[in-house]
């Protein structure tokens, strides 16, 4: 894996899971990443809430980036 090469397997830890009900806290990232994930969402009202939980999820002033 990418994070044993990097030095950093300790530090990073990945989930999967559904953007529509994201099973963590408020302000619990600094980060958050996606690959695909909103473009594979067909409807409009699917794709506020994601952004909604994504920017809920993340601390004031964090980052995210998309992937497509």
């Amino acid at each position: 894996m990418n994070t044993e090469i990097e030095g950093v397997k300790d530090m990073i830890e990945f989930k999967a899971g559904n953007v529509l009900s994201i099973p963590f806290s408020d302000y619990s990232f600094d980060v958050v990443t996606s690959s695909s994930v909103i473009n594979n969402l067909h409807r409009a009202n699917y794709k506020i809430k994601a952004f909604k939980k994504i920017f809920t999820v993340l601390w004031p002033g964090g980052k995210f980036w998309s992937y497509t």
